[in-house]
């Protein structure tokens, strides 16, 4: 469907994201309300941009649609279902990349590998913990829920260049593994840089059926700075596997 957008139109609404990509002819400036739960929104016209699935996206035109918003970003404006069924990965992975606070609302998103390399100064955080205590009973809160055999979040690479990746947090959410198979690694966190402290955060985090829950350095390498705060750590193999030169934790 093609929607013609008059160029003093303003609060114009459309019903989904790919209604918008649809209007012909914008101007610049032109404002358009998307009324589509999850991924809906206030957008501008602007000449200039990079489409990212969520915050930006491409026109009928040769200017890209910019949403109006402040702070975080939220992975459903991405595409993310949180519905236990969809594959919700490229979503996650794609608003993670924005490289600012990333909102993971409560839903349970099955997700493969996500890769936090290079990430620096950024929290990803949820609405909280799910009760976990009976497998696939999440009652409520955010849960991820890991279909890989790698590693879920992956935080190598710790430094302070352009490419590594330094003070990232990542707080009150449940992560468990399919099946709990006691496959993979829930959170890797390593370096090259034994002296550099790379300042990560976990908070509020409930972790259960990997092999490791939190994977920190290694016997030859360990990681600067690790913080660990409110986490329920169970089921795993080896729930916390640290080698770590400044370690807190609070219970």
């Amino acid at each position: 469907m093609s929607l013609k957008l008059n160029s003093n139109s303003i609060n114009y609404n459309v019903a989904t994201v790919l209604d918008l990509t649809s209007i012909v002819n914008p101007s610049i400036n032109d404002t358009v309300v998307v009324t589509e739960e999850g991924r809906g929104g206030v957008f501008i016209y602007r000449a200039d941009g990079t489409s990212n699935g969520g915050t930006i996206f491409d026109s009928s035109s040769t200017g890209k649609w910019h949403r109006q918003y402040e702070g975080s970003v939220n992975v459903k404006w991405f595409g993310a279902k949180g519905d236990g069924v969809t594959d919700d990965t490229l979503a996650i992975q794609n608003a993670i990349n924005i490289n600012i606070n990333t909102y993971i609302p409560r839903g349970v998103y099955n997700c493969n590998d996500i890769s936090l390399k290079g990430k620096q100064g950024i929290k990803i955080y949820g609405d909280s913990q799910s009760d976990f205590r009976i497998e696939g009973a999440y009652n409520d809160g955010t849960v991820i829920n890991y279909t890989g055999t790698n590693t879920l979040f992956d935080l190598d690479n710790l430094g302070l260049d352009t490419e590594e990746t330094w003070k990232v947090a990542i707080e009150d959410m449940t992560l468990v593994k399919n099946n709990r198979d006691n496959i993979g690694n829930c959170i890797s966190i390593q370096t090259t840089n034994e002296s550099f402290h790379g300042q990560i955060y976990l908070s509020g985090l409930a972790i259960a059926g990997f092999n490791n829950g939190i994977l920190a350095g290694s016997t030859t390498i360990s990681i600067g700075w690790l913080h660990i705060d409110k986490c329920n750590i169970q089921s795993n193999i080896w729930g916390i596997n640290a080698y770590v030169n400044v370690f807190s934790t609070n219970k």
